[in-house]
């Protein structure tokens, strides 16, 4: 090959994997700007199961393990918004300030800035923490402090931590940022949590680990006799099986669902989709029959998404099918794996189950169904 051949497919690879980069980073945070942005090309990511790498996220606290079953809670001790804990040759840190909101911002945000606006449906609880570092020597910054929140008692979530830069200016992540010896630095950790908790009057309570000590603020001693917190542990479970229809909820003893739509398609789309978006195209010869499934978790502790939903196909009374799921994201923007993500207590999320079939399935007149199997129970649902 030639010189001038080599240089080019060099570049040829450089430019493909911008290209990459640019539709991976559409993830949870947000950089903005005040002055006027200019305004991406649209661009369609093909995510066929086989050969897409899984998004980037950066939350993976949020949805990759369930919360750890501990007695921290008993044993931590309490901490206030402002009271100095000092940790000999170690940390000296406070509890700056902690919100509820939908957008995270920095305290004092300068002209371009990074945040964390929370998915539809969702909150964050944002607890800012002040950390002075008093080893000889860096660390980093995602090691100073974990947490854990716990809603009405019973509902756990696991968060992430991100912290301050430029003079509270903007945020980055922790696991690429040290602070230095004798620094003090503002880290946060984030909930992303059910807009219920914050409208409701149940009890939230952050356990926070910093230097292998647990502590415990009580951002809100709640009211357990008030009808908001009441109503999900009031509901009980209904139908175990037999038909359901497009839009009917059936409770179970760990969740509640419905049928959210189903399709038959050559390309599987978000409901809502952004400048750039995962979606699914069928080969040729094939269509998706697509069964999007609205899901809320009412156990007390995360679910995996690839869990929650077992279904399978039956075409003209007599050939069967299987399939595979995904899960809506970003605001319902976008797919990723179910495998990769967790459904946190008393959130809904909508799981997709795909299944590949032949054209004629789209074009005939004969019957398909779908048997699905939620928290232990089978249901039918008639495509057509």
């Amino acid at each position: 090959m030639k010189r001038y051949d080599v240089m080019r497919s060099i570049k040829l690879i450089i430019a493909f994997g911008i290209s990459l980069s640019l539709c991976a980073c559409g993830g949870s945070s947000n950089t903005t700007s005040t002055s006027s942005e200019t305004t991406a090309a649209t661009a369609e990511t093909t995510a066929a199961p086989e050969t897409t790498a899984a998004p980037e996220t950066t939350e993976a606290p949020e949805t990759t393990t369930a919360p750890e079953t501990t007695e921290a809670e008993d044993v931590a001790q309490p901490l206030t918004v402002g009271e100095t804990v000092t940790i000999d040759d170690v940390c000296e840190f406070s509890l700056d300030y902690s919100t509820i909101t939908k957008d995270v911002m920095p305290p004092k945000a300068g002209r371009f800035y990074t945040h964390y606006e929370a998915e539809t449906g969702k909150v964050y609880v944002d607890v800012c923490v002040s950390y002075k570092n008093l080893q000889n020597s860096n660390v980093s910054a995602d090691s100073v402090l974990s947490g854990k929140l716990i809603y009405n008692g019973k509902y756990e979530y696991n968060g992430f931590s991100i912290i301050e830069e430029d003079s509270r200016s903007s945020f980055t992540y922790t696991n690429i940022t040290s602070i230095a010896p004798l620094s003090t630095e503002y880290v946060h950790y984030l909930f992303a949590v059910p807009e219920e908790v914050e409208s409701s009057n149940g009890s939230i309570d952050i356990i926070l680990r910093i230097a292998d000590n647990d502590y415990k603020y009580v951002m809100n001693e709640g009211n357990a006799e008030s009808e908001e917190v009441q109503t999900q542990e009031t509901k009980e479970a209904g139908k175990t099986s037999g038909n359901i229809e497009i839009g009917e909820v059936v409770v179970t003893k760990n969740a509640e669902f419905n049928i959210d739509y189903s399709n038959i398609t050559k390309d599987v789309m978000p409901p809502k989709p952004n400048n750039f978006y995962t979606h699914y195209e069928a080969e040729s010869g094939k269509v998706y029959v697509d069964l999007c499934v609205a899901y809320k978790n009412t156990s007390n502790s995360n679910v995996s998404a690839d869990s929650v939903i077992e279904a399978k196909l039956k075409y003209a009374n007599k050939y069967d099918y299987t399939g595979f799921s995904i899960i809506e994201e970003d605001s319902r923007s976008g797919f990723t794996y179910t495998n990769i993500t967790s459904i946190a207590p008393l959130s809904t999320e909508y799981v997709h189950y795909l299944f590949a079939v032949p054209e004629e399935v789209a074009n005939s007149e004969e019957p398909i169904s779908i048997s699905i199997t939620i928290d232990g129970n089978t249901y039918d649902y008639n495509v057509r």
